[in-house]
This record gives structure tokens, C-alpha cells and sequence, in this order.
């Protein structure tokens, strides 16, 4: 049995603007559109029938559809090649189905009918919104039934006229609909005459039916046409994650007629006992009004009473199977000894299912790859059991991008903010259908909680912090990878003044005189440096502030001025970790003027003893030697090379 979770997401993608194409209802062109009420629960709605007894007890029909085929209430709808969730089944509506046929382009969906009502469905939504309103427009499928299998469940999407209009807001216009179930084992708490429990309950809801109050609704939604829309307290969730606008001034178009429609959901599970008798009321009417019609939709194949072999593992309804995991399918509930099994996977070349080769005949079957698979089951009493069922195989993978590395500002405090999104693209290397959460502790992102709300500004909450990422894929919540990274806040990089860098004039180029000469840059990048670790960092050299920044066009170590008597040139200071992480500064270079002497000066004093030795004061020759002496300093040694130690008292 194909059981839907309520997938609330996947069925957005259903109704998209793919096809322009309109479901058939009741169209000639298809067969079934010819069969009883009896024949479609039989042979459209049950999947397995042949191991089912149904017996249809109560009908009720828009009275003109037993003579005109377009006033029907009821009936076979087929996708006919459109985008609708499901490729047919049976419709009930409180109008003429035919209607219900799209695209949504007119009022189309208002037969302003008028014929009776139902009292258990009136009952049902009376107890809801706490007014009495009567029903109208009722249509009512009632049949027993007797399974040989223990569990009672279908899938339907509701849809509704009073959907886009103020109508919704008013107490007395929420159409609803009610699917009865009693017998065996079934509480009796829908607190109507049939008995029984409703289960087209809100999964995961306390018993709330489903409506058009309380699916769509915003409880915090303005005054609308005069009606407080939603201001009332009803005790519910309003549901509105559940509701899909088709209103003539959206893209959505979904192949119907009506302005709103719930996505796929699915009744409330019912335990049964096997081969026991039940009842199953499926009703649907207007409140209050004859217009404004409001249909459901039952997926043909749905409601299993022979064989369940599970719902489908697909990724329209969040439940898709990991890839790498086996999935055993089972059809041995309720079997017995004698019980033979036939295996069948659908064939997309000839769109037909086809026997496996070698046949696969247990009670169970292993799958490891995408398919449609069929299970054909003969208790050997007559009771030819089958179920289908459609498997996905989904996978995310987590990417280990680069660590995140950031400067300290000026504070020094270690904290800045990093955009963990930046992460995105690197972890999810072009996988589709994915999305990635960040979390601070590991077992956090591998359960799925306490997800960090603001990955784009997040603020660290030490020098170097581990994120640890979650990658899932949206076709499963199970399907998911767990991965980390680090980010980190380096020391603020700094770049020391080493003042100017002062080199004499030389004849390297030829021309002691000319300020140009080369510069050994190397020599002052341990005063750049500081205290910094040099094996942390890079120093390298530029012509301007532009090419520093960038740090494009690095001058060589040994470098030539290329301006007569300096130049300024701009140091790069850059963390190995982070090229983001840099400093800048200014670097005077400056070229010193070589002294340039006169012709020898001769120091003369007299001998006043005849001996030949005196003291002198060799420094009174140094305005002589030099135009510029008192910029200058001397320094003298003798004949011998030796230096003179006191050249004002040389003897």
C-alpha cells in the first residue's frame, strides 16, 4: 500500500507551470468514466481488490447526475497528461465534478446546486467551529468491506471554490468532508450517528478535520471583506503549509478549476482486524450554501485491502531510500504456508511491469536500485494479492572546504565574524536537491537540532572554533552526511616601521655620483618583522600601495632605485595562513651623497726645540678637506693603516 506521508514541501513541486494541460473527468475517452460507484471503489480506488469483499451500502448523488452525466457529483478523473499529483482515481464534490476540470479560469466550480445534506459530516463540523450550520450538496460513498490485512489508509487531496474568497472567513461557508470508519476495534469518538472514528483527521493534529478553516487560514491574517478572518479561537494550527493557491492571479496552475487546494495528504492510519467486517463512510457537502463547490480527490490504488508491501520511498514525499542501504520489501503478512510469491519491476522501455529473470519468488525482495516494483500474491483460495510500490535512491555528501582563517582587528580581542555560507559551494561541490546547516557540537548536526541561525554573520566564540556541517538531501530527511571545518582568528598582523633605509652612493652602476644604486631589501625584514614569527609570514616588497594590496608585481630583494637619491616603496606584510591578513607601510629609501675632498692639505707648526716632534690637531684641516665637514664625520689612521685614536693631539 503506497501510504504518503504528510509531505508538506514535496507537493509544491507537483504543482508547477509545466503543463498547461487540464485533468479529464469523467471523459469517455476513458473507460472507468463508464463505471458504477461500486465498480470504482472495486477496481479504481482498491488496490489488491480481488482479495477484498466490498459491498456498497449508501449512495448519495446530485439527483439530476442519474440522468445527466454533467450534473454527476462523482466520478473517474484521470491527469490526462497534466501536472496533478495523481495519475487518476475517484472524485466526490459538492457540485457537478465535471466542473472541477481546469484550468482555473472562470467560477466554473459554483453548480449552485441543491440537494441534501449529510448530518454526520454537519455534526463533525459543527463540533469544529463551535456554530450550527447545516450541509448541503452531500455526496456519500458508504461500503463494507473484510481485508486480510490489519491497517486502513488512502491518499486525497481536498479542494475548494471558498478557497480565495472572503467566504472562508465567515463561520457558516467551511466546506469540509469526513472518511467514517467503524467495526472491530474502532473507537467511537467522531460523535456522530454513524459511529466511528474520522479519519480524514490532520496527521500529527488532535483530531482536526480537515476544512477550509483550518487548512489555509492565518491566525494573524487582517479583517478581510469585513469578515475577522481567523480571529476566532478555534483551538488549531490553521495548517497553512498544507494549502496550495490556484487563483487566477498566480503561476501556479494546477489542472482544476478551484481557487485552492490542499497538497497530497494522507488519512489517519486505522488498525483492523483481518477478515472482519467495517464500514467506511466517505462524505463531502457544502455549509450553510448551495455554491462554491468543494471536491476530494482519492488516489486510485490507495486504499489497499489485499497486499502491503509499504509506502513508496520517493523524493516528492520526503521519504526517498539512501543510497548504499538495501530496502526488503515484504508481502508475507497474513500468508500462510501455501502462499506463492511472483516479483515484477516496471520496464520504462515498454511501460509495462515485467517478471524478473531469474524469477524472484520469496516473500520478500531486496532492492538496492530506482524502480517501480509489483508483488503478485495467490494464497491458492482464489486471491490474487498485489501492491506496487516505487522506490528512490537519494545521497548527500559533505566536502571538506579550506578552514576559514580571519584577521584580528585592532581590539586584539580574537572575535570577529565570519559568513559560514561562504562554505556553501565548496561542501556541496554541485550537488542538487541538498541543504546544508551549521552547527557548533557534532551530535547536534548528526540529530538534526540547535542549527546556527545566522550563518552569514556568525561570531566566533574562540581564537579557533570547529563547525560542523550537516548536508542533507531534500529528497529524505534520513539521507544526510556529517563533516567539519575550523575557523579561526589570527594575531593582527603588523609591519614595523624600520625607518629610512639609507645606502651610500657607489660606482656599481658605473657612477658614484649619480643616487642610484642597489638596495639589499632583505637586510631590514627581521625590523619589519618585529616579534613576529618569520617562518608565520611573508614580507615582500612593491612600487606602490595599489600592487601591495593586491599583492601583485613583488620587486626583487636586491633592488635599484630607479629615482636619483631614493624613492618610497611599499612593504607587504601577509600571514601564510590567510592572504587576506596582511599589513602594509611605507619604506623611505634614500641614497647618501659620497664626501668629496680637496686637493691634500698640509698642517704647519714650528718646531720650537729643534727636535722634530710635536702635538697637532689633525681636525683643523677638516673644513679644508670638505665643503661640508660639520655634516661630516672623520675618522684618520697613519702611514701604517693604523688608526690615530686621538686625531686633536697626534704626535
Amino acid at each position: 500500500m503506497r501510504v504518503f506521508l504528510l509531505a508538506i514541501i514535496l507537493f509544491f513541486s507537483c504543482y508547477n507551470s509545466s503543463s498547461a494541460q487540464s485533468i479529464a473527468v469523467n471523459n469517455p475517452v476513458y473507460p472507468e468514466s463508464a463505471f458504477t460507484a461500486e465498480e470504482l471503489i472495486q477496481n479504481v480506488l482498491i488496490s489488491g481488490s480481488s482479495c477484498a469483499d466490498v459491498s456498497l451500502t449508501n449512495f448519495q448523488e446530485n439527483p439530476g447526475g442519474a440522468t445527466d452525466s454533467n450534473q454527476k457529483s462523482w466520478g473517474y478523473f484521470n491527469a490526462n497528461g497534466s501536472n496533478f499529483p495523481f495519475q487518476d482515481g475517484i472524485i466526490l464534490t459538492s457540485g457537478f465534478a465535471r466542473l472541477a476540470e481546469g484550468p482555473n479560469d472562470d467560477g466554473g466550480g459554483n453548480s449552485a446546486g441543491g440537494w441534501n445534506g449529510d448530518t454526520d459530516l454537519q455534526t463533525i463540523l459543527d463540533n469544529l467551529y463551535g456554530t450550527v450550520a447545516v450541509t448541503n450538496d452531500a455526496t456519500v460513498f458508504e461500503f463494507t468491506f473484510s481485508s486480510n490485512i490489519d491497517t486502513v489508509d488512502f491518499e486525497f487531496i481536498f479542494a475548494s471554490e471558498e478557497y480565495e474568497n472572503e467566504f472562508e472567513c465567515d463561520d457558516n461557508f467551511r466546506d469540509g468532508f469526513a472518511f467514517l470508519v467503524k467495526g472491530p476495534g474502532i473507537p467511537d469518538d467522531s460523535g456522530t450517528a454513524f459511529g466511528g472514528t474520522n479519519i480524514a483527521a490532520i496527521q500529527g493534529s488532535s483530531n482536526v478535520a480537515v476544512s477550509t478553516a483550518t487548512i489555509h487560514l492565518d491566525p494573524t491574517q487582517d479583517a478581510i471583506n469585513g469578515f475577522l478572518c481567523g480571529s476566532e479561537d478555534l483551538g488549531i494550527n490553521y495548517f497553512p503549509e498544507l494549502y496550495v493557491s490556484n487563483s487566477n492571479d498566480n503561476l501556479n496552475d494546477i489542472p482544476t478549476q478551484f481557487d485552492g487546494l490542499t497538497t497530497v495528504l494522507t488519512t489517519t492510519t486505522v488498525a483492523i482486524v483481518p477478515n472482519e467486517t467495517y464500514t467506511l463512510k466517505m462524505v463531502i457537502a457544502d455549509r450553510s450554501d448551495n455554491g462554491f463547490d468543494s471536491a476530494v480527490f482519492l488516489r486510485g490504488g490507495s486504499l489497499s485491502l489485499g497486499v502491503d508491501i509499504g509506502a513508496d520511498q520517493v523524493g516528492i514525499n520526503f521519504n526517498a531510500a539512501c543510497e548504499g542501504e538495501t530496502i526488503t520489501l515484504d508481502a508475507t503478512d497474513n500468508t500462510t504456508a501455501t502462499t506463492t510469491f511472483e516479483w515484477q519491476q516496471f520496464n520504462t522501455t515498454t511501460s509495462m511491469f515485467e517478471s524478473f529473470v531469474p524469477a524472484q519468488v520469496n516473500g520478500t525482495l531486496d532492492v538496492m536500485v530506482d524502480g517501480q516494483y509489483k508483488v503478485l500474491v495467490d494464497t491458492g483460495s482464489g486471491c490474487i494479492g498485489e501492491d506496487s510500490v516505487a522506490i528512490e535512491f537519494a545521497s548527500a555528501m559533505y566536502n571538506d572546504p579550506m578552514d576559514i582563517m580571519v584577521c584580528d582587528d585592532p581590539s586584539g580581542d580574537g572575535v570577529e565574524v565570519f559568513n559560514l555560507n561562504d562554505q556553501l559551494a565548496a561542501i556541496t561541490s554541485g550537488q542538487t536537491d541538498v541543504m546544508v546547516t551549521f552547527h557548533t557540537l557534532q551530535s547536534d548536526a548528526e540529530m538534526d537540532i540547535n542549527n546556527i541561525s545566522n550563518p552569514g554573520a556568525y561570531t566566533n566564540t574562540s581564537p579557533s572554533e570547529e563547525i560542523f556541517v550537516r548536508i542533507e538531501t531534500m529528497l529524505s530527511s534520513n539521507c544526510f552526511d556529517v563533516g567539519s571545518f575550523v575557523i579561526s582568528v589570527s594575531d593582527q598582523t603588523v609591519a614595523n616601521d624600520p625607518g629610512p633605509f639609507l645606502v651610500c652612493d657607489d660606482a656599481t652602476d658605473g657612477d658614484d655620483t649619480n643616487g642610484i644604486t642597489v638596495f639589499d631589501l632583505s637586510s631590514i625584514t627581521d625590523t619589519i618583522l618585529g616579534v613576529q614569527d618569520p617562518t608565520l609570514f611573508n614580507v615582500s616588497f612593491h612600487s606602490g600601495g595599489v600592487d601591495a594590496n593586491n599583492n601583485d608585481n613583488p620587486l626583487p630583494l636586491a633592488y635599484t632605485n630607479s629615482n636619483a637619491g631614493g624613492e618610497t616603496i611599499v612593504v607587504r606584510v601577509e600571514n601564510n595562513s590567510d592572504v587576506n591578513c596582511f599589513a602594509t607601510r611605507n619604506i623611505s629609501l634614500v641614497v647618501g651623497e659620497l664626501p668629496v675632498l680637496t686637493t691634500p692639505v698640509t698642517l704647519r707648526q714650528c718646531d720650537d726645540d729643534t727636535n722634530g716632534v710635536t702635538t697637532l690637531n689633525l681636525t683643523q684641516s677638516q673644513s679644508e678637506l670638505s665643503t661640508n665637514s660639520a655634516n661630516e664625520t672623520f675618522t684618520y689612521v697613519d702611514a701604517s693603516g693604523t688608526p690615530i685614536t686621538d686625531p686633536t693631539a697626534y704626535i
